[in-house]
C-alpha cells in the first residue's frame, strides 16, 4: 500500500545557499503522521553541482526535515543522497 500524503507541491520553494546561489527541489511533501520531506527526483545522469547543491542545502536547512535524493535506474527507484 502506499503512503498518504496531507500535502505536496512541484518546485513550490526555494532555499538560498549564497548570494544569488539558490536550490530548487523536484517536490515537498508532508506525509500523514510525519514530517515535511525535501524529494530531489534524477533520471540515468546526474551532473555534479546538482548534487553539490542538494547536499550543502540539506547541511544548511537540515531541521527542515527529511531529504531524499531518488534516482531513477535500472527500472527502480534508488536513494542516492
Amino acid at each position: 500500500m502506499g503512503r498518504e500524503f496531507i500535502w505536496w507541491g512541484y518546485a513550490c520553494m526555494k532555499f538560498r545557499l549564497a548570494d544569488d546561489t539558490w536550490y530548487t527541489p523536484d517536490f515537498i511533501v508532508i506525509p500523514r503522521l510525519s514530517i515535511l520531506e525535501v524529494h530531489e527526483v534524477k533520471g540515468g545522469f546526474i551532473r555534479e553541482d546538482s548534487k553539490i547543491k542538494f547536499k550543502v542545502c540539506k547541511e544548511l536547512y537540515s531541521k527542515v526535515g527529511v531529504w531524499r535524493m531518488m534516482q531513477w535506474k535500472g527500472g527502480e527507484w534508488r536513494e542516492i543522497l
